[in-house]
């Protein structure tokens, strides 16, 4: 895409990438209003530390967000949402506003290794938006008995003073255990685990201080489910699945993933979120390798400042 009529990739120094990372690339279609570009940084700016790691400006329908290499390299390897549909932009060739020689070489021939695979800031998404998904209703209704059998006990005792008064045999989700205290000793101490959450040595009143979170999820779950936070989901997780299964990625998304994200949007069914986040969390079971991905950003930070500013060290 021609880079006519902006100013502001003139001001930025050394202007290395910018491309759109918004609906024209994730979906293919529309006109681009969100770009994001990577500058680096003069040496001078550096040695007084007076350059800013990121810049916003607003060019007639576009906000352009500037960050630096630095910024842009780190955010890959904290597995930061826009860096890395950034780096994958140069699938669509129609979202790319501009390209430096070096680019291809250094960032898309490279992106293997300045990828942490596992992707903390994509899955921190998922798991803040869809973790209440996994609430049923069967589990809520365990909760409210929990809380009613406990709240008479007293809120100074702990787990394992109580979970022998409580009868489990009424429980199907909601299940106490049990762990040894030390090697050497045993004594064991109780707890109870709340879908996977082992909770154990807190106070009664903190349990139920928990079971009432819970439930308060369980009913505003829905509430800030926007039409941009549902993309934001599902863009996330076709993120997270293919760098994980396949290591790369392309945009648009394909047509039937399209399809089945305009549907979520129009219908969004607790069972179809449900789903989503049982999905993210097959994939987050899976152990990823580090391919240290530090080492590999710092040779390219420094690849670029030889090329383009002729620093030798």
């Amino acid at each position: 895409m021609e880079i006519e009529g902006l100013t502001s990739p003139k001001i930025v120094p050394s202007l290395l990438y910018l491309a759109a990372i918004d609906d024209s690339l994730l979906l293919g279609e529309g006109s681009p209003h969100r770009l994001m570009g990577v500058f680096l940084p003069t040496p001078r700016s550096l040695m007084y530390m007076d350059i800013p790691g990121e810049v916003t400006m607003e060019e007639k329908v576009l906000s352009i967000r500037y960050i630096t290499l630095q910024k842009f390299l780190s955010g890959l390897g904290k597995g930061d949402m826009d860096s890395i549909v950034l780096a994958y932009s140069h699938t669509h060739r129609e979202s790319v506003f501009y390209m430096h020689p070096l680019w291809q070489n250094l960032i898309i021939g490279s992106l293997e290794n300045l990828i942490n695979f596992d992707l903390y800031g994509v899955s921190s998404i998922l798991y803040r938006h869809l973790r209440h998904f996994e609430y049923t209703e069967d589990y809520i209704n365990e909760l409210k008995m929990l809380r009613e059998k406990i709240q008479d006990f007293d809120k100074d005792d702990s787990i394992s003073d109580i979970i022998d008064l409580i009868d489990w045999s009424h429980y199907k989700i909601i299940r106490p255990y049990r762990i040894r205290r030390g090697e050497s000793t045993h004594t064991t101490q109780g707890g109870i685990d709340l879908l996977g959450r082992k909770i154990q040595d807190v106070r009664v009143d903190v349990l139920i201080d928990r079971i009432d979170m819970d439930i308060g999820d369980y009913r505003r779950r829905n509430r800030d489910l926007t039409t941009d936070i549902i993309r934001r989901i599902y863009t996330a997780l076709y993120i997270y699945g293919h760098l994980t299964f396949q290591r790369t990625l392309s945009f648009p998304l394909p047509p039937i993933l399209r399809e089945s994200l305009l549907h979520l949007e129009k219908h969004r069914s607790t069972e179809c979120l449900r789903c989503l986040y049982m999905k993210f969390s097959f994939i987050d079971d899976i152990d990823i390798k580090d391919n240290f991905f530090y080492m590999h950003a710092r040779k390219v930070i420094e690849a670029f400042y030889r090329e383009i500013y002729g620093i030798r060290g």
